[in-house]
C-alpha cells in the first residue's frame, strides 16, 4: 500500500539543496573554489513579500530589499541579513550575489567619491562604464600607482581600484549607457558613418542612420555589445570601438580650395556661389534634358564644376 501526504495550497516550494539543509539538516560540502558572497537580493517569485522581508530584517519601509544587500559595507544590510537568516527565510526568499572577477572590457557599475570611491575623482553615483587598462588615455585621479583599471565618465577617464567596482552592469544598464554615449557623439538620424566589420575578413564599410538605434550582444567573433543602425551599419562594437562620423556635406575641391557649405550656398576660397545656382544647373544638366546631354562641366567664375559635382551640391541642399 502507498501512503499520501496532503500538501495545502499555502505550501512553499523549496529546492533539493534547501531540503537537504533544512529538513535533513545536512551541512553543504565546502568548496574552496566557491565565489565569495557579497550580499543577497530578493528572488522574483517573492517580490510580493518585500515589505514582510523588510519587517523581519528590521529595515524601514523605504529600504529596497530587492537590491543588493551588501554585507561588507552596509551595516543596516548586514544586520538585516542576520535577522532574515535567523528567521529561516534568507535562503528561501533571497539568492546570493557573488563577487565577480573583472577584466578589461567588462561593463561594470562603479562607486563615486560620495559612495566610497575615495581618490577616483568620479562624481556620478553608480557610474556604468567599460573597464579600460589603468592610466588609459591619460586617466586622472590619485590612484595611478595602485590602480587596477580605468573607467570613463563623460569625456574623461579615471583610475580605479577593484574595490570601487560595485558589480557587473545588467544588460539594461549597458544598453542605456551605450545609447546615451551614441547620442553624445552625434549619432542621429541622417548621419553617415564609416565602420569596421568582419564577415569574410576585416573590412571598412559605410553606413547611414535612417530611423533609430538597436543595441544587441553578439558572442560571434568576440564582437560583444554592438549598436546597430536600423538603416544600415554598425555604430559601435566592443571589438572595433566607435564608428567615424563622416561629413554630411559633399567633399568637393575646386582650384585647390575645399568647399565650405553654408545655409545660403558654397564658398571655395574667396568665391561665393549661391545654392540656387547649383539647383538650376542640376536641372539644366539633367539627363531628361535632351538638348543638354553633352554638357559635362560648367565654369562659374574661375572654377570649373563637373556635372556630377553640380548634382552632389544641388542634392545636398534639396535634401537638407
Amino acid at each position: 500500500s502507498y501512503g499520501f501526504i496532503y500538501v495545502p495550497n499555502t505550501h512553499t516550494e523549496i529546492t533539493y539543496d534547501q531540503f537537504c539543509k533544512y529538513i535533513l539538516k545536512q551541512q553543504p560540502k565546502q568548496n574552496n573554489m566557491e565565489k565569495k558572497i557579497i550580499g543577497y537580493k530578493l528572488k522574483d517569485a517573492y517580490l510580493h513579500l518585500k515589505e514582510v522581508a523588510a519587517d523581519i530584517g528590521n529595515y524601514n519601509r523605504g529600504y529596497d530589499v530587492q537590491k543588493f544587500l551588501l554585507t561588507e559595507e552596509d551595516k543596516t544590510a548586514y544586520n538585516g541579513i542576520q535577522a532574515l537568516k535567523k528567521a529561516g527565510v534568507l535562503d528561501l526568499w533571497f539568492e546570493p550575489v557573488y563577487k565577480d572577477e573583472y577584466k578589461i572590457g567588462d561593463w561594470v557599475v562603479v562607486k563615486s567619491i560620495n559612495q566610497g570611491g575615495s581618490g577616483n575623482g568620479i562624481y556620478e553615483d553608480n557610474l556604468v562604464s567599460q573597464l579600460y587598462k589603468k592610466d588609459y588615455n591619460n586617466a586622472s585621479g590619485k590612484l595611478s600607482e595602485h590602480a587596477d583599471f580605468s573607467v570613463k565618465e563623460q569625456r574623461a577617464y579615471y583610475n580605479i581600484i577593484k574595490d570601487h567596482i560595485i558589480r557587473k552592469a545588467t544588460p539594461e544598464e549597458v544598453k542605456k549607457a551605450l545609447i546615451e554615449e551614441a547620442i553624445k557623439r552625434g549619432f542621429k538620424e541622417g548621419v553617415i558613418f564609416e565602420y569596421k566589420e568582419q564577415s569574410r575578413g576585416e573590412s571598412t564599410l559605410k553606413g547611414k542612420i535612417n530611423s533609430g538605434l538597436e543595441v544587441e550582444y553578439f558572442k560571434e567573433h568576440n564582437l560583444g555589445w554592438r549598436i546597430l543602425s536600423r538603416g544600415q551599419g554598425v555604430i559601435y562594437s566592443d571589438k572595433w570601438g566607435w564608428a567615424e562620423i563622416l561629413p554630411s556635406y559633399p567633399q568637393i575641391t575646386i582650384n585647390s580650395y575645399k568647399g565650405e557649405f553654408f545655409d545660403w550656398g558654397v564658398k571655395f576660397g574667396c568665391a561665393e556661389i549661391n545654392k540656387g545656382t547649383f539647383i538650376e544647373l542640376k536641372d539644366l544638366c539633367g539627363e531628361h534634358t535632351h538638348q543638354n546631354r553633352e554638357i559635362e562641366s560648367v565654369t562659374i567664375g574661375k572654377g570649373t564644376f563637373t556635372k556630377d559635382q553640380i548634382k552632389l551640391i544641388a542634392e545636398y541642399y534639396l535634401n537638407k
